[in-house]
């Protein structure tokens, strides 16, 4: 081979490697944005939902109102109260907080991973007229008051 030759695909690596580098750190961008918007949803939703506004976009219809700023969440309930209370009458019977949060994942659902559970309880505790608690063994259980 050439020095001419050997040279060309030396550089040809180099620019791809650059590129490379310049596509992963725009990546490690994008995720950084992604996870801050995710966050400020969850916020804003949060703070709405403790002041008691409704979250609908302005122009939209109910049914259509997205309720998050990513699609692939809008299967998600409003607030984490409506989404307990929806798990809990699907099911038809009482759960536990531990069947709550298998269940916000089945459905894909954001919660948080490292407190999830004491979210949920938060939420039960503050609306306790609208559960029912009752302990099985050690483990309290919920269901919806009627």
């Amino acid at each position: 081979m050439s020095n001419e030759s050997i040279e060309f695909k030396r550089r040809a690596i180099q620019e791809a490697q650059e590129e490379y580098n310049s596509l992963i750190e725009k990546l490690r961008e994008h995720e950084q944005i992604k996870a801050r918007l995710s966050q400020l949803d969850a916020f804003i939703n949060t703070g709405k939902a403790l002041w008691g506004i409704e979250v609908k976009p302005a122009g939209k219809t109910e049914a259509a109102a997205p309720t998050s700023l990513f699609p692939d969440d809008n299967t998600q309930p409003l607030t984490h109260l409506k989404s307990v209370k929806k798990i809990i009458a699907d099911a038809g019977r009482a759960l536990s907080l531990s069947e709550l949060v298998e269940e916000y994942h089945k459905r894909k659902w954001k919660l948080s991973e490292v407190n999830g559970r004491e979210v949920l309880r938060g939420i039960v505790i503050r609306n306790s007229k609208e559960f029912i608690k009752a302990f099985r063994g050690k483990e309290a259980y919920y269901e919806l008051a009627v």
